[in-house]
């Protein structure tokens, strides 16, 4: 325990070293969690960050590899190297407080967008919590959604201002769930119904287009578009290669209004076998745990279609499936998930009365 506070206070003293703000059009902070079988394709990330000009861009990344854990800016093709560590726990959101505290510290930007990059879904180690992003092989560990809600949290309190855009470069994240927990400090999330090819996101694509943004265009909404496109168009025959992928922008203050009309819907419904039927309608590919809110909910109620497009901003699918852009928990089982939007909007009750015998 002493050994564990100890490296906790030397983490805590390397990250509040004295910096000089920078003025930027965007900030990108990259969390990318490479501790894993994913560690080659995080290099072959990084070399794509280090390929393009970042005009009107900061880049700023904590790099936790298998050897070593680093936090450097990239600046043209040169990796600039601020903090670096033995291996550390990607896993532990401490970590991720620090990261994100030290880049808002540095810089004085106009948009930010953070990148949770890794293994997504999380691997079953918390608990009830059983949902996460970022694993790390060496701590068996990751972080769960209600970890990141608590960092974001600390964050808006001590720089009074919501994360513009998260990206989870990472699969199975664009769930409803997810979008309401994080609601009251993130305004945007963009990020896949499905699995995320090894290659992730373009890179080297995002920072072409957006070096090309006229200042005017410089929003969250543009941003956003620019990156959901080049992710989409990149693997339609583009820079890496061809594969079926959808990828959503999602509007997280819509899902208040969307919990109130689900809330509704779920009070008297009526659970029969049916339900399973429609269900396996709306599966997503290789995780049956998730199920296409939009599509699924379509089958009962109207109420949606006045708010889908306030809450679905931007969509691209090249699936056959007709994903509507986010996801729902809706397990073959009864399992709690810790996230409010399941509990709050009577989901969680919906799956006991279903799988409980």
């Amino acid at each position: 325990m002493k050994n564990k506070i100890l490296l906790l206070f030397l983490i805590f003293l390397l990250f509040i070293t004295p910096v000089k703000k920078e003025d930027t059009k965007i900030l990108f902070l990259f969390y990318i969690a490479g501790d894993n079988d994913l560690y080659q394709n995080a290099i072959d990330d990084l070399n794509e960050l280090k390929s393009q000009n970042k005009i009107n861009s900061k880049v700023l990344i904590l790099f936790d590899g298998i050897y070593e854990t680093k936090i450097f800016e990239i600046d043209g093709n040169k990796e600039i190297v601020l903090k670096k560590f033995g291996n550390l726990n990607s896993g532990d959101p401490n970590l991720l407080l620090n990261f994100l505290n030290l880049g808002f510290s540095k810089y004085y930007p106009e948009n930010v967008i953070v990148v949770l990059w890794g293994h997504g879904d999380g691997r079953n180690f918390k608990g009830g919590n059983f949902k996460g992003v970022c694993f790390d092989e060496k701590y068996s560990d990751y972080l769960t959604i209600k970890e990141i809600k608590e960092v974001l949290e600390k964050i808006y309190k001590d720089f009074k201002r919501k994360i513009d855009i998260l990206i989870f470069d990472a699969c199975f994240m664009q769930t409803i769930e997810i979008s309401y927990e994080l609601k009251d400090y993130v305004k945007y999330i963009i990020a896949s119904q499905t699995y995320v090819p090894l290659d992730g996101l373009p890179y080297d694509d995002i920072f072409s287009r957006l070096s090309n943004l006229n200042e005017k265009n410089l929003t969250p909404l543009f941003i956003g578009k620019e990156i959901v496109d080049a992710y989409f168009y990149s693997y339609q025959g583009g820079s890496q290669g061809k594969e079926e992928v959808q990828i959503s922008l999602i509007n997280t203050e819509t899902t208040t209004k969307v919990l109130e009309v689900i809330k509704d819907i779920l009070k008297n419904f009526n659970i029969d076998d049916r339900i399973l039927k429609v269900r396996e309608n709306y599966l997503i590919p290789l995780n049956d745990k998730y199920v296409d809110f939009l599509g699924f909910f379509e089958n009962y109620i109207t109420e949606l279609d006045s708010i889908k497009d306030d809450l679905v901003l931007i969509n691209i699918n090249s699936f056959k499936e007709s994903f509507n852009g986010i996801s729902f928990y809706f397990p073959p089982y009864y399992l709690p998930i810790n996230l409010d939007f399941f509990k709050e909007s009577g989901f969680e009750r919906i799956l006991w009365l279903l799988f409980s015998y």
